[in-house]
């Protein structure tokens, strides 16, 4: 365990003020965060799950009841108890909670108001953490009326289980601090310097770009411990960078008629569904149409804020749906689409087989939005080509008869034999992160 792993800033000198023991206290909660529930306590955030294999730990430390003296409690002075929450509020808020609740409103009320026999029963075994307590609170938001609380026991085997509506005391806001803007307002703005050139790329693309922010942040961070653990600029930025490139597609998009992601490709279609081919022209046939675009994209945005904030809640609740209900879902609106523009049991057996083959390249590891791209600009392809052969008048030398058709094509020749030849030679692994599918 690395003593010195966290140092954070003392403006006004108060590590002077300190014994030395509540230094020492300090620095060994300090390097048992860094060692023990940074490493961790994301996977348990995601899980929803609390790390019950630290409880024996805390009191090995003597983190429960720290304040408290006897009855194997450490006796430590209340500043000592201080800087101990301090440290596992570093870690993880819900750690913090534990130890302060199970010290402060359990054990304190035993040890300064129970019997002789009481103390000597629970408080020892509570120490260790061999024995855990628990309190009653009335809702935040209705009071202690049982016909109007929210939460609902259900009796089980060994227990009860509580319909999860619970808002504990420990619950934060979704809303950023103060410390939060400071720290993401430059990472948002790199993030958005690095998106929209990659993303008006014609080769770009929203993960190269989401990676390079997230290398940049890494970098230019003054937290680097953080990294990995749930740094706020790992976020900020990639996102910031994510969006932007997304926006940038369609630099490509409007200006060349190339789409360089799927949903450009479905946008493309829809194009061509009004007979409007993108391109340097379309900015003098349709001005309306583009200009029309460009302001909805400010506008979405705006409401995406009005939108999002509010009902952050609820799309969070969205992730709780099973994945079958998804997917069936997912295919029941995909049949009544097909079935709105053309029902045709012919066009409902090509969505069945599309559908498997998608399914069959996820399975194996192939990036389906080429495939897309490729449905959409394929049927181009093939009349400017038959267009090409015709005024060449059947000579297919003119295909690479200038140096920048011949580059092209070599191009997309090697674009089709390198991961042929990386797959032949074992490097699979690194084929699928470079190919990594972004649909």
């Amino acid at each position: 365990m690395a003593t010195g792993a966290y140092r954070g800033l003392d403006y006004f000198g108060i590590d002077g003020l300190y014994t030395e023991e509540e230094r020492a206290v300090r620095d060994t909660v300090r390097d048992f965060v860094s060692a023990r529930v940074l490493p961790g306590i994301g996977k348990h955030f995601t899980a929803g799950t609390f790390p019950h294999d630290l409880v024996p730990v805390f009191g090995e430390l003597g983190l429960l009841g720290a304040s408290l003296t006897g009855y194997g409690c450490p006796g430590i002075s209340p500043v000592g108890y201080g800087l101990i929450c301090q440290e596992l509020e570093r870690g993880d808020s819900g750690i913090r909670s534990f130890c302060s609740v199970q010290s402060s409103l359990v054990m304190y009320p035993i040890w300064a108001y129970g019997s002789e026999a009481q103390k000597a029963r629970y408080l020892p075994a509570m120490a260790r953490g061999q024995l855990v307590g628990c309190f009653g609170l009335t809702e935040p938001d209705f009071g202690s009326n049982p016909t109007g609380m929210l939460t609902t026991a259900r009796k089980v085997d060994g227990g009860y289980v509580l319909n999860g509506t619970k808002r504990w005391i420990t619950s934060g806001s979704v809303a950023m601090t103060a410390q939060d803007w400071a720290r993401s307002w430059k990472p948002w703005l790199r993030g958005t310097a690095i998106g929209f050139p990659i993303g008006a790329m014609p080769a770009g693309g929203a993960d190269i770009a989401s990676f390079l922010s997230y290398g940049t942040e890494r970098k230019l961070t003054r937290h680097p411990e953080e990294f990995g653990n749930g740094a706020i600029e790992g976020v900020a930025g990639p996102e910031a960078a994510n969006n932007a490139a997304a926006a940038g597609t369609l630099v490509p998009l409007l200006t060349l008629g190339l789409p360089t992601t799927a949903t450009a490709a479905i946008m493309l279609a829809g194009f061509q569904q009004f007979g409007l081919q993108p391109g340097p022209l379309l900015f003098a046939t349709a001005p309306k149409l583009v200009w029309g675009l460009i302001a909805s994209l400010l506008i979405a945005n705006i409401m995406l804020l009005v939108l999002n904030l509010p009902l952050i809640r609820l799309w969070v609740k969205l992730l709780t749906i099973p994945r079958p209900w998804l997917y069936g879902g997912i295919l029941l609106f995909a049949t009544l689409g097909t079935i709105g523009v053309n029902p045709s049991r012919a066009e409902l057996a090509m969505l069945m087989i599309f559908g498997v083959m998608g399914y069959l390249m996820r399975l194996h590891g192939y990036p389906i939005a080429p495939v897309v791209v490729g449905l959409i600009l394929g049927p181009m392809a093939e009349q400017q080509l038959r267009r090409a052969l015709a005024i060449a008048q059947g000579d297919w030398t003119t295909l690479v008869s200038t140096p920048l058709s011949a580059g092209l094509i070599g191009l997309a020749v090697l674009a089709l034999a390198v991961p042929m030849l990386l797959r032949m030679r074992g490097r699979g692994a690194v084929l699928a992160q470079v190919a990594k599918d972004d649909d």
